[in-house]
């Protein structure tokens, strides 16, 4: 399938400050935050659509793993290419990426551990790092490895991406020798220490999970070395907003990030 991925991020953008896509202020700020960058004159960042185009179009040749769909290759919804096109296709003059940490809540039922596990192949094998260091974190090895076990089997059904890229598998990582680098379940219940990581990307699953920021400011301090590092929670809404979920929409400031210039942070509800 070759879509036009940045057309499709435009479109979805458009339908939803339109009010043809029903949706809440924080995606309708969201959206109309990526139509007004677009036309900004002197803005220090730029859509790379190659670079956009690279990451949807990797995801979509993954395979669904699981129910009915379960061979077929992915294809992705809407909202999920726009925040595909946001996350990977904006970079600034060096062409890094301009966000760096992500926070993504989404209904359950919405293929959440699919995308994971793809962003989380897509940036193990595909994302030109040496060396990478991957995670899916969460509280417990459990949930840490729901995320990591859909991704171990996409590889197991996808010899492409054995192939082209030299991913394999073992019990307790997915790897790519080539580039020494590698992907793994990580959880504050495993034991051992989690400090002395040189994280390049983490998949925080299920934030509203986390009763305290421990295993995130960890992951956050460890991305340190890294150019462009990607720090991603995706989550559903959970009920303690008291804790991390609600803790970190708070004082990441999602609300005002939407409505400002700050360019640092995506924040899509």
């Amino acid at each position: 399938m070759n879509r036009d991925y940045l057309a499709v991020a435009n479109e979805y953008a458009e339908q939803i400050l339109s009010d043809t896509i029903p949706a809440c202020r924080y995606v309708q700020q969201a959206c109309q935050r990526f139509i007004d960058d677009l036309s900004r004159e002197d803005f220090a960042y730029t859509i790379d659509p190659a670079k956009a185009h690279r990451a949807c179009q990797f995801i979509e040749l993954m395979p669904h793993i699981k129910g009915k769909w379960s061979g077929k290759s992915i294809i992705l919804e809407p909202w999920q290419v726009f925040l595909l096109v946001n996350v990977f296709g904006w970079v600034d003059s060096k062409g890094l990426r301009r966000f760096k940490t992500i926070y993504t809540e989404v209904p359950r039922k919405n293929a959440k551990s699919t995308l994971s596990s793809g962003v989380a192949l897509y940036l193990l094998s595909a994302d030109a790092e040496a060396g990478a260091e991957v995670y899916s974190a969460a509280t417990t090895r459990d949930q840490a490895r729901i995320v990591f076990a859909d991704a171990k089997r996409m590889v197991e059904r996808s010899e492409g991406l054995r192939r082209r890229f030299g991913v394999g598998t073992s019990a307790h990582a997915i790897y790519v020798e080539d580039s020494a680098s590698s992907f793994k379940a990580l959880s504050r219940d495993q034991g051992g220490n989690l400090d002395g990581l040189n994280i390049h990307a983490a998949i925080v699953d299920e934030l509203h999970a986390h009763k305290t920021r421990d295993v995130w400011d960890v992951i956050e301090t460890a991305t340190g070395a890294r150019e462009q590092p990607l720090l991603w929670a995706i989550t559903t809404a959970g009920f303690n907003r008291s804790g991390m979920n609600g803790t970190y929409f708070s004082f990441l400031g999602c609300p005002f990030i939407l409505t400002s210039s700050l360019a640092a942070c995506l924040c899509l509800m």
